[in-house]
């Protein structure tokens, strides 16, 4: 196939894998993904409604995508390990939320009530003067956990992006680069 033809004129291959999220949206999926809502949560808008978005928040949809990615990974080894035709795999594809800020189903919910990771005010702390304008003229940045909601939260400028602060998304690509052996995860489980 695609590779088969790169090497015939002498390309190489850039590939995307977007197993989760392509655009933010979850529709390239698999049908057996996107039908089992329950072992594959979806995001929710502010009233409960499923989008066609699966949460990042689940450690099942995750772990899917890691072993698909990982299956691919393998394969691309077997096939072009020598050759090398493909010369990297882009991980995911604008993901985020749209048209939402943020997932509101009960896995991000539970997040977003916690206490924000004293890493996060610990690293917010560190950059203070590389941090973006807005979000240093709104916030003020305590030494201690509060929760995403608290008034006083490190996070209460940019709480439309709660999803960047619990480094949830950041967290679910890298779990996937890392089975792939493209880039050590520094994510915690």
């Amino acid at each position: 196939g695609l590779i088969k033809e790169a090497r015939a004129h002498k390309l190489r291959l850039v590939l995307l894998w977007f197993g989760t999220w392509k655009n933010s949206m979850s529709c390239y999926a698999p049908e057996w993904v996107k039908s089992d809502f329950e072992r594959f949560p979806r995001c929710q808008d502010e009233s409960g409604r499923g989008m066609e978005i699966l949460t990042p928040f689940s450690d099942e949809n995750r772990e899917a995508d890691v072993r698909a990615f990982t299956a691919l990974m393998d394969h691309l080894r077997k096939v072009d390990g020598e050759k090398q035709t493909v010369i990297m795999v882009q991980v995911e594809n604008e993901i985020g939320m749209i048209p939402l800020a943020r997932d509101h189903g009960p896995l991000a919910n539970e997040k977003y009530n916690a206490q924000v990771p004293q890493e996060l005010i610990d690293s917010l702390l560190k950059h203070r003067e590389s941090l973006h304008p807005d979000f240093k003229q709104r916030s003020s940045l305590p030494t201690q956990e509060r929760t995403y909601q608290d008034a006083n939260s490190p996070a209460v400028a940019l709480r439309r992006r709660m999803k960047s602060h619990t480094r949830v998304h950041p967290c679910f690509e890298n779990r996937a680069s890392a089975t792939g052996k493209l880039s050590p995860s520094p994510c915690r489980r």
